[in-house]
């Protein structure tokens, strides 16, 4: 269909165009080709705009003129830019499916990603092959990156390719079950049915990630070199000569573990091995080495996913995890012993950071697997939200990329740095997209894409429920609601109390801000069940209200203190089994009695104590367990707050909100400041949580 006429100057590189149609930004239009080669050229709108047309005699008038760059023509299956330039007056045209479909290289056998954004008669497709040399799925938080890599994976499963993925988050083994909310306009509309696909999970956290099998690694035989690459400090000589030691007398024998070693330098006379032994035991009680390891051959089969599970994981430990999982299966993989599969690395930025931005565990053997992998059949997806902080290096080696919303300028930078075709044009693109809607790059020219739904169940917005009872509601097709729907359900429940009238006071540290308005600002307060009348010495005690910020993460939520930064208590969402435990311990219990409450086994429950203690959830004497209770089991209370000293807070929403995503190793989803309430008597100070004067 004729759209218009080419006027001006015109090059080889673009050409502007009067407009008889309407016509849009990122349209594909053509034109007669000035060479023997092709008939035609395909190009793109980079711009629209109305350009008024000089007439003194009548009103003012305008015309639409677009300019257009020209991608080239297909020849001997190349894509060509053509050396000489069209003429002028040219008719411009719409381009059509079949055109657009050979110049740019969309080959249907490939992994089907979804609809060129616009023409929804296009399909856009991936080599899958090309995945091999690796690939990069970058946006900020909110647009679509692993919802993106979710329709990847499915592709992938589909054609029989093997997927290993790194899953910080607990989001991925939704892959094995059917989208329920796949509507029939979008069935309809971009040809899919809903699905789940084979998927294995692994986790080294099994209480938290109960449907996961136990995932670890061999601890006989560790050489100085391994242990030294698996432990999270470098160590010192001193230390290094106690290590040498234990291990040249442990050669002799024909197997040695992990727990060997330890002994063996805690037999050594030397002051260097107490603080070697606290960071071997440190590495042993995480759990990521056995005697009984994990077959790595198991996590690679053509057509199954095998995730990674390291929701709750300590973020040391997940380098380990990723470090000793890269190196093992990249040595399996070269000695042809595992399919070739590709690895994907969610939170990339966490396991190869850029220089300056500090170093993990894995970085190196990850470097040489992107530098080396493709030579041997092992890919890698580096996905993450600050590219900014991924390794440059690991970047520019990605041969395919998918860019969806990026807009911190460092992010824009990097990515500009690190791939090739990312104009000013197109940097400017990205900021602007819709969620959903990414440029792939990697083939010879950016085309932007309309990503297609999934067809398995997205788990992205679902991972602040807990794992047994988003499994339940799978199981018995029910549909969850959406993430809004779910934060009322976790919003707490006001208790409305009447407070007594206080004096205003200084503050509890000496810091505190009086207000002198008449109406002073209604404030949320932890609400202990207290009457302070009955304690005695404090019923007349002065109110002073503390901060604390709450922070609600993927994985639950903790209370930041809001004047030392200090994680003071934590509500994780635990499986059933995990919250049975800890609500049967009435005071210290032993774990016979646990276990009687429970109707667990004495096995079971010990797994999942210990786990519980590494989470710093309960306290252990005599061999005795019980819960640690803070803060967050209290309902909350508005109050106003006009008449009761406040302390101001020192750490600001977002240094609480980091340390939180630290500590959790997730993301945050908000953030609240709410305050705890002490009484004070002169120079005394009585805490109602505990029940004490401090």
């Amino acid at each position: 269909m004729e759209i218009g006429t080419v006027e001006g100057s015109v090059n080889t590189e673009r050409f502007s165009f009067e407009a008889h149609r309407d016509v849009e930004k990122f349209d594909f239009v053509t034109v007669k080709a000035n060479t023997e080669e092709s008939e035609w050229l395909l190009a793109q709108i980079n711009e629209v705009e109305k350009k008024p047309i000089s007439d003194s005699n009548g009103p003012e008038r305008y015309k639409t003129v677009a300019d257009a760059s020209i991608i080239g023509y297909r020849y001997k299956g190349m894509l060509k830019k053509p050396r000489s330039v069209i003429e002028p007056d040219s008719i411009v045209y719409y381009a059509d499916q079949k055109l657009i479909s050979d110049v740019l290289g969309l080959d249907e056998s490939g992994l089907y990603m979804g609809h060129l954004v616009t023409n929804p008669d296009i399909s856009i497709y991936l080599d899958s092959e090309e995945l091999y040399k690796h690939f990069a799925v970058l946006a900020k938080t909110g647009y679509g990156k692993s919802y993106t890599v979710s329709v990847m994976v499915e592709e992938l499963l589909e054609q029989g390719y093997p997927v290993v993925v790194i899953d910080p988050h607990g989001e991925y083994s939704s892959i094995g079950f059917e989208n329920q909310e796949l509507n029939g306009e979008m069935k309809k509309r971009f040809g899919i049915k809903p699905r789940g696909f084979p998927v294995k999970e692994f986790s080294t956290n099994t209480m938290l990630n109960e449907g996961a099998e136990s995932l670890s690694f061999s601890s006989k035989n560790l050489s100085a070199k391994e242990i030294q690459q698996v432990v999270p400090t470098n160590l010192t000589n001193s230390q290094l000569g106690v290590l040498y030691t234990a291990l040249k007398d442990l050669k002799e024998r024909e197997e040695y573990t992990f727990n060997d070693v330890i002994e063996k330098c805690m037999a050594q006379d030397s002051k260097a091995k107490w603080n070697l032994v606290n960071i071997l035991e440190t590495v042993r009680d995480a759990g990521i080495f056995s005697e009984e390891p994990t077959g790595l051959k198991n996590l690679v089969e053509r057509g199954k996913a095998s995730v990674i599970n390291l929701r709750a994981v300590d973020p040391d430990e997940q380098e380990i995890v990723v470090f000793k999982l890269a190196k093992e299966m990249f040595e399996l993989r070269k000695r042809g012993e595992l399919e070739p599969f590709i690895m994907i690395l969610e939170e990339a930025h966490n396991y190869v950071p850029e220089k300056g931005m500090g170093k993990a565990v894995c970085s190196d053997i990850l470097r040489k697997v992107a530098s080396e992998g493709r030579k041997f059949g092992l890919g890698i997806g580096v996905i993450s939200q600050r590219p900014a902080n991924v390794a440059k290096n690991i970047l520019s080696q990605c041969n395919t990329q998918i860019i969806l919303r990026v807009t911190n300028p460092n992010d824009l930078k990097a990515i500009s740095k690190s791939f090739e075709g990312v104009t000013t044009q197109v940097k400017n693109s990205i900021t602007g997209l819709q969620t959903g809607v990414g440029l792939v790059l990697g083939k010879e020219y950016p085309i932007l894409t309309n990503i297609r739904p999934r067809k398995s169940k997205h788990g992205g917005t679902t991972q602040t429920l807990d794992r047994e009872e988003v499994k339940e509601e799978i199981n018995s097709e029910k549909v969850l609601g959406d993430e809004e729907e779910f934060e009322e359900e976790e919003e707490e429940e006001f208790v409305e109390i009447e407070e007594d009238d206080a004096e205003v006071l200084e503050g509890f540290s000496g810091d505190a801000s009086d207000s002198e308005e008449k109406e002073g600002p209604t404030v949320e307060v932890y609400s202990p069940p207290i009457n302070i009348m009955e304690v005695e010495g404090f019923h007349d005690g002065k109110k002073v209200l503390y901060p604390v910020w709450e922070i609600m993460t993927n994985v639950g939520k903790v209370a930041v203190d809001g004047i030392e930064g200090k994680i003071i208590d934590k509500k994780l969402n635990l499986t059933e089994s995990a919250e049975k435990v800890l609500s049967s311990m009435d005071d210290f219990s032993s774990k016979a009695k646990i276990a009687d409450k429970t109707g667990m086994s004495i096995s079971k429950v010990d797994k999942i104590l210990g786990q519980l203690d590494e989470l710093e959830m309960i306290v252990i004497k005599d061999n005795l367990y019980k819960r640690i209770e803070g803060i967050l089991k209290y309902p909350r209370n508005r109050i106003d707050s006009k008449d009761i000293s406040k302390v101001d807070e020192r750490i600001s929403e977002e240094e609480a909100e980091k340390k939180a995503a630290k500590y959790l190793d997730s993301e945050v989803k908000r953030s609240e400041l709410v305050y705890k309430m002490y009484y004070r008597k002169r120079k005394n100070v009585y805490d109602p949580y505990i029940g004490e004067e401090l």
